[in-house]
């Protein structure tokens, strides 16, 4: 498995996630979206600025640096989960922006993460 494209293909859609849709608020009586408020509007730039940063840690093969920025990543995305679970407002829902980042976090974790596996050796 190809750990490298893994991580800097996790750290692009990451990247791609910051500008779409994070947030959708719809009327509770029409059901009709009222608004979409992106990532990058807000926290989003630390997505953005830290997970460029990972994506260069990866391709330049230093897998273990490049979790300290996914992770930090992850926490700015899971605070503002948080700001939005604590509204506890009926019609506000998780954009795609929200999914996609989360998968790509995920993948950039995997990919960073990879490197405490101790690999088999290959003449055994």
């Amino acid at each position: 498995m190809n750990y490298k494209n893994i991580g800097l293909a996790g750290a692009g859609i990451a990247i791609i996630g910051t500008f779409l849709p994070f947030l959708n608020i719809t009327n509770p009586v029409t059901g009709v979206t009222m608004a979409s408020i992106q990532l990058i509007s807000g926290d989003g730039m630390f997505v953005l600025l830290l997970m460029a940063i990972s994506g260069v840690l990866i391709f330049l093969n230093k897998y273990l640096f490049s979790v300290i920025p996914t992770i930090l990543s992850f926490a700015v995305v899971l605070y503002a989960w948080s700001n939005v679970n604590a509204l506890g407002a009926p019609a506000i829902s998780f954009g795609s922006g929200f999914f996609l980042s989360m998968l790509g976090l995920i993948l950039a974790v995997v990919s960073g993460l990879h490197s405490f596996i101790p690999t088999k050796d290959e003449t055994e």
